[in-house]
């Protein structure tokens, strides 16, 4: 027997003993999150932010809140709260404690539609400066993470690139406590910069990782140092059957709904780049149904498209029509910037294949150029439509070039050592 902590904490909420309440709040919190109750658990971190005055725990209860509130489908339910305890935290002198909550909002609203990602920038910015200021470098990195992936969003290639640049001198001139952080991001340069020097980071940040007691952090560590790896082609490797161990472990203990979705559906994807269908299928179904009725378009634009891969890889072009259309349905502002080329040339290849040239025509005509400097994305779809519509006008040799000039260099940014 345990006591019920959630009726305690009620109790003590409605008879004015705050830090009772806000103690009972957390542990039956923490307790409904353990067995999925996650709708109770967010209700539980609101009014532990709502009875709590340590600054420190407030910060970490306020992400633990966000992190639920996604995994209980509702993940623009903390954001009032969160900008509410920022406030808290800033009028009571906690600016660092504060500095993360604001993060994490801002990261919140970046999934907005109706957010306006130039005012997201500048906020974050104002994060970054005032961090800076107080030598908060644990917080200049997550601002930098924050900002990474806004512009990766809008196609910034070139911003992400500075900001690639400022992580190395955080790195180089910051604590240990904001490496993992830095490492962590400079991982994504394996889609904007050097692949290579990617995974070195990738891996430092893992050992960074081991030195603190944040399994959040380590979790996020294992991640990035998986998508490094899987650009690569080696996640599938059996030395690295010990990372996706640790990784999955990690996301169940701390209920972690996001990590354990991202993990399954790009081992999945890893499965179907290696040639192994049926596999890949079983564990995109699977990961498909961990999404459930969630409000996260951009997770469900990229298992549509995964799909749609796994259909073209099985020459099943109504199919791969199906889910390339399906997954146009969440083209909005909160989609990266290239989401839209790569399901226009799903469709147009789809048109291709089924014999409804003047649609693919059609669809050829809304591609853009995209040099291969600025890739971050695989481009064998958009590479492949163009080929084929060459082909059918029976200008064999400019798809032979095209393929040709562009072969080289799809190889050293997306090296497939399992293949």
């Amino acid at each position: 027997p345990y006591p019920d902590y959630r009726d305690l904490a009620f109790h003590y909420s409605r008879s004015g003993q705050r830090p009772q309440a806000a103690t009972a709040s957390r542990l039956a919190a923490e307790r409904a999150c353990e067995v999925g109750a996650f709708a109770e658990a967010a209700s539980l971190y609101e009014l532990v932010l709502e009875t709590d005055d340590d600054a420190d725990r407030l910060a970490k209860t306020a992400i633990k809140l966000t992190r639920t509130c996604r995994s209980s489908l509702e993940s623009k339910r903390s954001l009032p709260l969160l900008q509410s305890t920022a406030r808290r935290l800033r009028d009571a002198g906690k600016a660092r404690q504060a500095r993360r909550v604001e993060i994490v909002r801002l990261q919140g609203l970046s999934k907005s539609r109706a957010t306006h990602e130039p005012k997201l920038l500048r906020e974050l910015d104002s994060i970054r400066e005032a961090a800076m200021a107080d030598a908060d470098w644990e917080a200049v990195a997550l601002a930098l993470d924050a900002k990474l992936h806004l512009l990766h969003r809008t196609a910034d290639i070139n911003g992400v690139r500075r900001i690639l640049r400022q992580m190395r001198e955080v790195l180089e001139g910051g604590p240990l406590n904001a490496a993992p952080i830095t490492c962590a991001g400079l991982a994504l340069g394996v889609l904007f910069d050097d692949p290579h020097r990617a995974l070195v980071y990738a891996r430092e940040g893992l050992v960074f990782s081991t030195r603190t007691a944040d399994s959040h952090q380590r979790l996020m560590s294992l991640l990035r140092l998986m998508l490094v790896l899987q650009y690569r082609g080696e996640v599938l490797l059996p030395e690295n059957a010990k990372l996706i161990r640790e990784a999955r472990a990690l996301a169940d203990a701390n209920s972690d709904f996001l990590a354990s979705f991202t993990l399954e559906s790009n081992l999945a994807l890893a499965f179907l780049e290696s040639g192994d269908l049926d596999r890949a299928e079983l564990m995109l179904q699977s990961s498909t149904a961990m999404l459930g009725s969630t409000d996260l378009d951009f997770y469900r634009f990229n298992q549509a498209n995964n799909l749609a891969e796994l259909a073209l890889a099985r020459s099943d072009f109504g199919r791969a029509q199906e889910r390339f259309e399906e997954a146009w349905t969440y083209i909005d502002p909160t989609i990266a910037g290239h989401a839209r080329q790569f399901t226009n040339a799903g469709l147009g290849l789809c048109a291709v294949e089924t014999g409804r040239l003047a649609e693919a025509c059609s669809r050829e005509q809304e591609l853009t150029d995209c040099p291969p400097d600025s890739w971050h994305f695989d481009p064998t779809t958009s590479l492949t439509f163009r080929a084929r519509l060459m082909q059918l006008r029976r200008d064999r040799r400019k798809a032979s070039s095209l393929l040709a000039e562009h072969a080289e260099i799809r190889s050293e940014r997306y090296e497939k050592k399992y293949l």
